[in-house]
């Protein structure tokens, strides 16, 4: 399936109505706050009057041990070493403790592991690092629940270790001095969706004795942490992130303003958006690519020069990785399309020879976009071989591959994320047992939420505002999305270097109003002039040589007036088929197109050239073949029988032929009329 299922959420005008009385809003904004379920006075009075402190930092577990282990070390002089991590939450998070405690007088310094060579958390290498340095006391930021051997080690060393952190603990907990971290099985905190640089700041808000001198200085930081890690923006995650927005508008650091600078062009009002897809992607690049400690230094100078210095370092590392991950994704995405039994596995397990493992995570989550299902990327190189894996809700990745841990050479993440090493020659062998397990497991198929249906003659500037009182956008509070419906495509245009963009002008059937809107990265886009189509889009304000204008961005699009439920049994029994599970005569009877089908589909190619490898939908829209799956099943056919063949870019194309073929002779015919057989 090329898109997720789609579900218009349901609108208590009256409530919303009353809901703009009482806070003297628009209705608009109301019926979007109802939908998210900010519909009573409490929830209301607490999302637009938040506390203006942070939550008691003393509410988290041991936080009053580690304030006085702290300040003994501040005091006496003693060696700090700030741990972090290599990504956008662990540079911030170490910056934020770092720079606090330096402000302090510490005597301190940080380490950052390297992706590469010493992988995620705490090592045994770190450990003698810090020992060999002269360090007494160890504090960890968005790492260390895990580190029970490495804990041991550093007690050894006589070293004192202070963990804070805010992923969930093992069976067994490391033996530290404190662990602050609010997701202890023991902890009972008032807020405890905290990401590493969160925790860290209220380590400082601890220390400092109040959170608003802390928000003023470190703000900026906390926020870009919160937003790049994805953790929800509700209580203090969002008073932290409205804060540091208004830093970074108003006073940005010489860092964060020379990564603006290679972001964004010229000025602009920077919003959670900014940090998710401009921000965060470069810090993260340093880590990923070379070092993190280029990031580090970056948002922690306050020399504008050698801010602007590092942050061309960094821009260039970004451009490196996209360079890579797009080989990856490319060569991944041919694989699957060549091989259609493994790309409709409900597992997808791609691997090549020395892909970067420091981009492998981006790639398996843009495989997840493309294909909609759990997907692992994994690197070989030579006997090893070592990946990442990426999910959709509903699906633990971690179990799936817990279930096939005979294989693995070791593994470790949660429900949507994770990581794992194997040998090589096992790669197969992993495949088909993580497949068996999720065969047997229930399909899940992503969704996305639409706010509210929109008019295009409702679309305009004022219409942004009112959309804007819900910021800061992230996770939990995300960028509403809209329905466009029934509407005409009245011209397709090509747009960007590499043509891979579309501009579309649409009008509702029935309507005068066009509107102009626009679908990113979409080089296999199969959709013309007079195609009818539902779109879910979202509106964004744009600038461009001093004037601002609104921008409609396509997130998705499927030929009007589509079932997904008739989309998603099509897909369901076509898996099945080719994964090699039975079907009832009936299923099969449903799956088998008839030769007038098959010459629909031929003549379509004919006359319009390449079809991208995953425009089932489309090309059943355009043939009216009914069912999804008869449209599937023949361009399998096809393939097998070599009527047509999968170029290097995935799309689909129709080869000379000399000689006639015997449609029933395609396996996957033959496979449906076994099953048909039994019927009679």
């Amino acid at each position: 399936m090329a898109r997720k299922y789609w579900n218009v959420g349901k609108m208590n005008k009256d409530l919303a109505s009353r809901i703009a009385d009482q806070y003297r809003i628009a209705p608009f904004s109301a019926l979007l706050l109802c939908g998210r379920g900010i519909d009573t006075a409490e929830k209301l009075d607490r999302f637009f009057s938040p506390r203006e402190e942070l939550e008691d930092p003393f509410a988290l577990p041991d936080m009053q041990v580690a304030i006085d282990r702290i300040n003994e070390a501040i005091f006496g002089g003693e060696h700090i070493c700030v741990f972090g991590d290599y990504d956008c939450d662990g540079v911030t998070a170490t910056a934020i403790l770092y720079s606090y405690l330096e402000a302090q007088g510490a005597e301190v310094s940080y380490l950052l592991p390297n992706r590469l060579t010493e992988g995620y958390g705490l090592s045994m290498q770190a450990i003698e690092t810090m020992h060999e340095r002269g360090t007494q006391l160890i504090i960890t930021v968005d790492n260390g629940i895990a580190a029970v051997e490495e804990a041991r080690r550093a007690k050894e060393f006589g070293m004192d270790l202070i963990i804070t952190d805010h992923h969930l603990e093992g069976e067994e907990r490391p033996e530290a001095l404190a662990i602050v971290d609010a997701h202890r099985k023991d902890a009972n905190c008032p807020f405890d969706d905290y990401c590493g640089a969160g925790v860290a700041l209220q380590i400082c808000c601890a220390l400092e004795g109040n959170s608003s001198r802390v928000l003023e200085d470190l703000g900026d930081l906390a926020a870009i942490g919160t937003v790049a890690d994805m953790v929800p923006l509700r209580g203090d995650n969002r008073k932290i992130v409205q804060f540091g927005l208004r830093l970074i508008n108003e006073q940005p650091r010489p860092g964060i303003q020379a990564l603006l600078a290679q972001a964004y062009r010229g000025e602009r009002s920077i919003s959670s958006t900014e940090i998710a897809f401009g921000i965060a992607p470069r810090i993260n690049a340093s880590g990923r690519m070379e070092t993190p400690e280029y990031a580090l230094e970056l948002l922690m100078s306050e020399d504008p020069e050698q801010a602007a210095e590092l942050a061309e370092r960094i821009e260039s590392l970004n451009m490196d990785r996209h360079t890579e991950e797009d080989r990856i994704f490319k060569a991944a995405s041919l694989w699957l399309s060549q091989h259609p039994r493994e790309a409709h596995m409900p597992v997808l397990v791609v691997a090549g020879e020395g892909w970067h493992e420091g981009v492998l995570g981006i790639v398996a989550s843009k495989i997840v976009e493309k294909y909609l299902r759990p997907v692992i990327v994994l690197s070989i190189q030579g006997e090893k071989a070592k990946g990442s894996a990426r999910s959709i809700p509903g699906f633990s990745i971690y179990d799936a591959i817990s279930s096939s841990a005979e294989f693995l050479s070791g593994f470790g993440g949660h429900e949507l994320a994770a990581g794992l090493s194997l040998p090589s020659e096992n790669i197969d062998k992993f495949r088909e047992s993580i497949n068996d397990y999720a065969l047997g497991q229930p399909r899940v198929y992503p969704q996305t939420s639409i706010d509210i249906r929109l008019r295009p003659e409702g679309i305009n500037m004022g219409l942004l505002s009112e959309i804007e009182i819900l910021e800061p956008f992230g996770m939990s509070n995300e960028s509403p999305v809209f329905g466009l419906f029934n509407m005409e495509i009245d011209n397709v245009e090509s747009m960007g270097e590499e043509n891979n963009h579309r501009r579309l002008v649409l009008h509702r059937a029935g309507g005068n109003t066009r509107v102009t809107a626009v679908c990113f990265r979409v080089p296999d886009f199969p959709w013309r002039r007079g195609d009818k189509v539902d779109t879910i889009v979202t509106l964004h304000r744009n600038f461009y040589n001093g004037r601002e204008s609104i921008s409609i961005f396509i997130e998705d699009i499927r030929p009007a007036g589509t079932h997904d439920d008739a989309m998603s049994q099509s897909e369901i029994l076509y898996d099945r088929l080719l994964s090699g599970q039975s079907l009832t005569p009936e299923e099969a009877e449903e799956a088998r197109p008839d030769r007038s089908q098959f010459a629909a589909v031929y003549q379509y190619l004919k006359r319009n050239g390449p079809l991208s490898s995953r425009s089932y939908e489309y090309l059943n829209y355009r043939t009216g073949n009914g069912p999804l799956i008869k449209t599937m099943v023949i361009l399998e056919a096809m393939r097998e029988l070599g009527l047509l063949v999968i170029r290097k870019d995935g799309f689909l194309e129709l080869p000379r032929m000399e000689n006639k073929v015997d449609l029933n002779e395609a396996p996957i015919l033959q496979e449906l009329d076994k099953y048909r057989k039994e019927r009679r």
